[in-house]
């Protein structure tokens, strides 16, 4: 098992000596496994490890999960990272399900962990049984290529799978030689969920019915899928690159005749590509919104428009294909982007820059803010503002973090105020015209308005004397000078 899974790792060049790496616990039998295998290479790999367990909250046993993966690491000498967060609440108020919810906060945190302790990598405990339901849910759901290419064994060079080539029984196998326990996750058989429907019922008639080897055989698929996709993606970089298409604008242009010479499967690529890059997460465009854009272009009238989500439109003038933001008005609508730390984003809508760190409470640059004695009393927090940097309280800070537009009713407590005042009340105040409203960025935390952008902070964050670390927010705007300057230092 060790032999098997440290060739993954060579393989996929998953983690170098000197790596520090984040080993995402939940206390099931695959993280359990994957804590353990790690544990036990980590002095021939040259690596050291800290595990992260993120509390949900959604089951009674939560809790005593939380303390055996607390127990675990302790038994290991282990450094553990963990925190909660109310899914439930979380996916009410965002109108997500607990699925994508829960998805999307174990991520949050994840990144959150590794700024925290400086990890190289974050490993996760997904494994070929997983690889296999994750190829079939795809597959039902009419997905492409980049759906069923599946999970890859290492993502954004960050996020690495080192037990994607090993079967669920041999993860049994080896927690029993090892005489290792494992919390029991119950919810997991719960077939109102579609994964569970395909791990309980599908996979095992396929298995028993059609093939014996189905999951490796669809592992076997989604890596054959995988580097044909990744060929296709680089061509369409290229041709993008060759037609000088920015990969961030408002505005795309494109020659219909040069789409027309294409082959089919590159067009429709491109047209996802770049429909895409107007999403907040670059997700939600689907076969539908591509199929209408190619009609538009190839069979619509010499000048026709349609709607698309994320406030966009495609248009037909003649011989060329626009694709652009509904009017200035629309142009804030809806965006919301995850914030990772550390990490930046670029927010199309405002067309700003934005750069996230943590920095220690006695560096240089905090040190001098707070040695102005002044900037507390300054209306909404103006003296907190530094050529482009604005400076919160990490510690204070409720994740996950996020930045989005203007919602009906958005208030916050500006700095120095003991109250709160509606974000609309401060815009007036500042004279933020009704179109630049919408489109003006707001940092979130579960606990509301963390911070106006370029404008006004909350108290609730604000830098004190017993201060420890700071989230240091470095932003501009995108224009073509500082595109190039973030682009030759980022």
């Amino acid at each position: 098992m060790l032999g098997k899974v440290k060739k993954v790792i060579e393989k996929y060049d998953m983690i170098r000596s000197g790596d520090r790496v984040l080993v995402a616990v939940s206390g099931g039998p695959d993280s359990v496994a994957l804590l353990a295998i790690l544990y036990r290479l980590a002095p021939e790999l040259g690596v050291s490890l800290v595990a992260a367990h993120l509390n949900h909250g959604l089951r009674l046993e939560a809790d005593d999960d939380e303390r055996f993966v607390r127990e675990l690491c302790l038994s290991m000498e282990l450094p553990m990272e963990s925190a909660r967060a109310d899914i439930l609440e979380l996916g009410r108020s965002q109108r997500k399900s607990i699925e994508d919810m829960a998805r999307e906060a174990r991520y949050s945190f994840l990144n959150q962990a590794a700024a925290h302790v400086n990890a190289d990598r974050i490993a996760l405990g997904h494994h070929l049984h997983d690889q296999a339901e994750t190829v079939l849910m795809n597959l039902l759901r009419g997905s492409g290529p980049e759906g069923l290419k599946g999970m890859d064994p290492v993502r954004d060079r960050r996020y690495i799978r080192p037990l994607l080539h090993t079967n669920r029984g041999e993860i049994m196998a080896f927690l029993a030689g090892e005489g290792l326990s494992f919390a029991v996750d119950h919810s997991n058989e719960d077939l109102k969920y579609l994964r569970n429907r395909i791990r309980h019922q599908l996979l095992p008639l396929l298995e028993s019915q059609y093939n014996p080897g189905i999951e490796k055989t669809l592992a076997r698929t989604a890596e054959i899928t995988s580097r044909e996709d990744a060929f296709i993606k680089d061509q369409v970089l290229r041709i993008l690159a060759d037609w000088k298409i920015p990969d961030s604008t408002d505005n795309v242009c494109l020659d219909i005749s040069k789409l027309q010479a294409l082959h089919d499967a590159l067009t429709r690529r491109i047209i996802k590509v770049l429909l895409e890059r107007f999403s907040p997460d670059e997700k939600g465009v689907f076969h539908v919104h591509i199929q209408k854009v190619i009609d538009l272009a190839f069979f619509g009238k010499p000048s026709a428009c349609i709607h698309l989500p994320f406030a966009v439109e495609a248009k037909r003038d003649y011989g060329r294909l626009i694709l652009r933001r509904r009017g200035r008005g629309g142009q804030g609508s809806g965006y919301c982007y995850p914030v990772p730390v550390p990490g930046r984003i670029h927010i199309r809508e405002a067309k700003m820059f934005f750069e996230f760190s943590v920095i220690d409470a006695d560096h240089p640059e905090v040190i001098d803010l707070m040695s102005e004695k002044e900037w507390a009393a300054r209306k909404y927090g103006e003296g907190i503002q530094r050529a482009g940097r604005v400076y919160l309280d990490y510690e204070r800070l409720t994740f996950p973090l996020k930045m989005r537009c203007l919602q009906p009713g958005d208030r916050m407590r500006p700095l120095g105020m003991e109250g709160t005042k509606k974000i609309k009340a401060i815009f007036i105040d500042k004279k933020v015209s009704r179109d630049d409203r919408n489109r003006i960025p707001l940092l979130t935390g579960t606990g509301g308005i963390l911070w106006i952008a370029g404008s006004c902070l909350s108290e609730s964050v604000r830098i004190t004397a017993g201060t420890r670390r700071v989230l240091r927010v470095i932003y501009d705007q995108d224009s073509e000078k500082s595109i190039e300057i973030r682009e030759g230092l980022l």
